[in-house]
């Protein structure tokens, strides 16, 4: 089995315009499924993958948000952490902002999942309760994955990028919508917001 520590991340000195942040270095043969400011991801087998993060820093702070949620159905699976890593679930499904285009409409159910992880995020203590779309992954049976927590105790309370993505990707209005009906004060609170 090749060692996915042989990976190596960095960020680029010098970003041309178009280019990614972060310099990779795979010397394996793991697939890259993604990458973000923080760090790269890559496959590992059908139920696992891992993160390698450009700094230990980012590394502790994510393992720190996901330690914290491993009793929250929406957390992904924490196998094994190290100085610039975390391996942990593989998450097989789509982002809800495919998941959205392909469908052509969003689900209360999903609405709800939306609320109740935001619900268990100011439970568990984190500061940023607030999400990217990007960042949630509807699996197959339609439950919510929420990926990428590097950020998870800087100050944030409202979900002010939910919403904006939510406005941007013309979604909002049909997922205030719902918000309405199952939570009024929430909904009159970010209905002010946008």
């Amino acid at each position: 089995m090749e060692d996915f520590k042989s990976i190596t991340v960095t960020e680029r000195k010098r970003r041309k315009r178009g280019k990614p942040r972060l310099k990779i270095k795979n010397p394996t043969s793991y697939k890259l499924i993604g990458q973000g400011a923080q760090g790269a991801v890559f496959k590992l087998s059908s139920d696992r993958c891992v993160k390698i993060y450009k700094n230990n820093t980012a590394a502790s702070k994510e393992r720190k948000a996901m330690e914290a949620g491993q009793d929250k159905a929406f957390m992904p699976k924490l196998y094994e952490a190290g100085d610039n890593y975390i391996e942990m679930e593989y998450i097989r499904g789509t982002d809800l902002i495919d998941y959205l285009e392909e469908t052509g409409h969003f689900p209360k159910r999903l609405v709800k999942q939306i609320l109740g992880i935001l619900d268990d995020m100011k439970n568990i203590g984190f500061k940023r309760i607030d999400m990217r779309l990007r960042h949630l992954i509807v699996t197959k049976d339609e439950r919510l994955k929420l990926v990428d927590h590097v950020n998870a105790y800087e100050k944030m309370k409202e979900p002010v990028r939910l919403l904006k993505d939510l406005k941007n990707e013309k979604w909002l209005k049909p997922f205030l919508k719902k918000v309405k009906k199952i939570d009024p004060q929430r909904y009159k609170k970010w209905k002010s917001m946008t």
